[in-house]
This record gives structure tokens, sequence and C-alpha cells, in this order.
């Protein structure tokens, strides 16, 4: 049984100050008041009924919540601190859906939640690629957030902003495509980084990636 579970079985009994504790600037810190680092999310991705989500700090009672429901989770066999799956989260996320996405661990300490789009999510993963979208479908750009990024659709009537009510920090937004065709997306990415004392020496990005909307 751990130091923390031991405190309070003896809290309850009357003992008002364990051998172990001490006082620090004041205060008295116990071992009751020592936790763990929180999980961090630091990824979120879904494949057909199965939610994926990639951090660090994830004990082995971690589970994922899904607008603060928890779901039933699964740490990932190679990776059980730093991959959680739930295996039938992601037939609860609409194609459209805005949703908030956490991992709470066994001691109960949780991350910081992070808002998660159900549907197409274009990143500069993509570059180079062809990417399949359907005429009024909803589509998020994701862009690497460490970049400053200058970027256009090469027809900007062909995509709709879509606005939401809960933003998506960080990203670029999310557009409908509105007629058939083939577009390019490009974008030109500067690192934040660049701009310190000393700069960095992370080169800038170039980027293009084709829309296929059928």
């Amino acid at each position: 049984m751990r130091i923390t579970t031991c405190l309070l079985v003896m809290l309850a009994l009357g003992f008002a100050a364990p051998p172990w504790s001490k006082s620090v600037g004041g205060a008295k810190v116990t071992a009751a008041t020592i936790q763990s680092p929180a999980p961090q999310i630091t990824g979120v991705r879904r494949q057909g009924k199965k939610l994926f989500v990639t951090g660090e700090r994830f004990d082995m009672g971690a589970v994922i919540l899904l607008n603060g429901e928890a779901q039933k989770t699964a740490n990932d066999e190679s990776n059980p601190t730093s991959m959680l799956i739930a295996r039938k989260a992601g037939k609860r996320i609409g194609a459209t859906d805005i949703v908030l996405i956490e991992v709470r661990n066994a001691d109960n300490q949780k991350s910081p939640y992070v808002r998660f789009f159900g549907g197409t999510t274009i990143t500069q993963a993509d570059a180079g690629k062809s990417v399949a979208l359907a005429v009024h479908e909803q589509f998020l750009v994701a862009l690497d957030n460490n970049f400053e990024w200058g970027w256009s659709f090469s027809n900007p009537n062909a995509f709709e902003p879509v606005p939401v009510l809960l933003p998506l920090l960080g990203t670029q937004g999310v557009f409908r495509a509105e007629a058939p065709g083939t577009y390019t997306l490009t974008a030109k990415g500067e690192p934040f980084c660049a701009k310190q004392n000393p700069p960095c020496a992370v080169p800038a990005q170039l980027i293009e990636i084709t829309l296929t909307v059928q």
C-alpha cells in the first residue's frame, strides 16, 4: 500500500502529525501533499471507432475522458506510459464535432484538456500529398504551431470558413469545401525561435498540399 494511502488511514484514526511530516516555510508538508506530475496530452487521433491519445506520464490505471465522461481505456502494450486507446470512443465523435479530451490517472491527477475536431485534419505531414474531400465536407487546417504561417488556398472561393463555438487555438481554422475540383493549399512557415537572440537554426518550411473535392 502506498504511503499516501497509509497516511489517509492514519489521519482518519486521529494521528494529527505523522512522524515523516516536516515544516517548510511555516506550512506542514507530509507525504499526502506530494503528488506525482500530472499527465500531459501531446496528440489525439481517431481511427474508425478507436481513439488514440499520446502524451506522457500516463499510469497503468489512466482513462481517457471525452467531454468529462470516462471511456473504457487500455494502455498501449508497447508504450504504456505514453499512449492510451479507447476502442469505442471514436464512434461517439461526429465528423463536425469539437470535443474536450482529458486523461485522468489512477490517483485522480488530470491532464489539461485539449480540443479535438472529429473530421478530416490537414497538417504539414500532408505536404506533397493529395487529400480527398467531399463537397460540403468540413475540415480543419492545423499546421505546426511552432511556426508562424502565411498560407492560402489556390481558389479561396472554393472553401468557406466555418465559425465554431469552441475555438481551436493554434490552428488555422475549420473550413467547408464548397465546389468540386482540384485545389492547392500553399503555406510558408517561419519558426518562432528564429526571432530569438541568438536565433535558432531551424529552417523555414514551404509546403504544398493538393485538395481534391468530389
